[in-house]
């Protein structure tokens, strides 16, 4: 038996304000890789660390303190801070000896969460007054999974002014094949994003764009014209775990900038350089939506879908891009976290001058990822703030639609108020929305959890006799 095929008889298109929206939205996305480079140097770009001293040689301790002495006096008077792209020397005030908790003094030493643990011996000898402030002298080994990345200087000074601390931080150079991976490597995050975005959203709309054209929608058949509002697909890829799990290497990979971004946001000496380091640890977002897609999964596996309600992915990235360079801040001048990332610094490795820090990255990491995860177990109501439509007069409460968009995250609603936009008085009517009465109902039919996916929800718009 032979069948007739349906003949297009429904005019398509896209809009293009959404689709240029949705292009941005994507651009913004793939590029995140390569906006670790705000921050790191490029391959093909080296700067020298030491001009007399091959700072990977572990003999020439001498020649580093030497060197970060002699940067003192480039410094103009009344200026603390010496920084360049690989290195950084601060001058802190240190805080008056108290003859109360020895221990509480030492956390409250600048950079004291850096410690090895010679130097905790010398702090703690002046905490309790036992050696001159000026004895405070020492140089450590900055690594991470065994591998040397930094090299720390300390020296303290007495003077009527009062007591100082310098602080130098010098990284040690890598290979140029090293960075070169590193760039090869997120040249391919940034394809597999692409690659990604197109295979789980972008390619489906020529699936829709071809059974609108061939059968339109049942809702109003004496409609012919059908316009296609595009959606954002970021929510998408967040909570793809293999993205995550790649940024959480692409971070860490890049442990000796990282250090350098803790070292100089662990004082608010050098402003300028604080907030360079605040923006770089700002990448740290990657550890929530990667612990946010964990824990969907885990609740799924246990049935507890209805204890964690989806979070709002443009409120995720501002809040941890807010949180993370101050979380860090106060770690760094609070006597638990001081103790608890001081002992993981040193507690794993044999030498008194050195520090690992691959065990307070893992605490790191989990701390940043769990922040985010904790807004989900809250109540919803408390949580969750509805887009309201109020009456200039009567200043009621107007019902949404839950298809409407105006249920979406702040950052697609204004993305689809900006794509509808429009010098005519004409009135919406949203329709369909079922699918989020169902998830109301029982989160455990969501696929996901741990973010809402409805800004990667598109729309079809036409205009009816009554109403658009």
């Amino acid at each position: 038996m032979l069948v007739q095929e349906a003949q297009p008889c429904y005019s398509i298109q896209y809009n293009k304000r959404s689709l240029l929206v949705s292009f941005l939205f994507m651009l913004n996305l793939a590029s995140m890789p390569l906006k670790a480079y705000f921050s790191e140097p490029l391959p093909w770009i080296r700067g020298l660390t030491s001009l007399e001293c091959d700072i990977n040689n572990l003999n020439c301790s001498e020649s580093i303190l030497t060197f970060f002495h002699n940067l003192t006096h480039f410094t103009a008077p009344g200026e603390h801070v010496f920084i360049t792209p690989t290195l950084a020397l601060f001058q802190v005030s240190l805080p008056p000896i108290q003859d109360s908790d020895a221990s509480l003094y030492v956390s409250q030493m600048p950079f004291a969460i850096f410690y090895t643990r010679q130097q905790n011996r010398q702090a703690m000898a002046i905490a309790n007054r036992q050696s001159n402030v000026s004895e405070f002298q020492a140089i450590s080994s900055f690594q991470f999974l065994g591998l040397d990345i930094a090299r720390c200087v300390f020296w303290a000074t007495e003077s009527v002014n009062g007591n100082f601390i310098y602080a130098g931080h010098i990284l040690i150079q890598t290979s140029i094949t090293w960075l070169g991976f590193k760039f090869v490597f997120r040249l391919c995050l940034t394809a597999y994003i692409i690659w990604c975005m197109w295979n789980s959203y972008y390619r489906h709309y020529t699936h829709l764009a071809t059974n609108l054209c061939l059968y339109g929608v049942k809702d109003d058949p004496k409609v012919y014209e059908f316009e296609i509002i595009v959606g954002d697909p970021t929510s998408i890829i967040l909570l793809n775990p293999v993205v995550s799990a790649l940024f959480v290497v692409d971070f860490w990979i890049s442990a000796d900038i990282v250090a350098k971004a803790l070292f100089d946001i662990a004082q608010l000496v050098g402003t300028t350089e604080f907030f360079f380091a605040y923006l770089y640890l700002s990448r740290t977002v990657w550890f929530a939506y990667g612990t946010l897609s964990i824990v969907s999964q885990l609740l799924k596996k246990l049935r507890c879908e209805k204890y964690f309600h989806g979070i709002d992915p443009t409120w995720t990235a501002i809040g941890v891009a807010t949180i993370a360079g101050s979380l860090t801040y106060l770690q760094a001048h609070i006597k638990f976290f001081v103790q608890i990332y001081n002992y993981l610094f040193t507690f794993m490795i044999n030498s008194d001058n050195a520090i690992e820090s691959s065990l307070s990255a893992t605490l790191y990491t989990f701390t940043i990822g769990i922040l985010p995860a904790m807004f989900g177990f809250a109540s919803h109501d408390q949580i969750h703030c509805q887009w309201l439509n109020v009456k200039a007069k009567r200043q009621m409460e107007i019902p949404v639609h839950p298809s409407s968009y105006l249920n979406n995250g702040i950052k697609n609603r204004v993305a689809i108020s900006l794509s509808l936009l429009s010098l005519e008085n004409e009135q919406i009517i949203s329709a369909g929305g079922s699918i989020y009465r169902l998830f109301k109902y029982n989160n455990k039919f969501k696929k996901h959890l741990g973010l809402s996916q409805r800004d990667a929800d598109c729309y079809i718009k036409w205009n009816s006799s009554q109403s658009q």
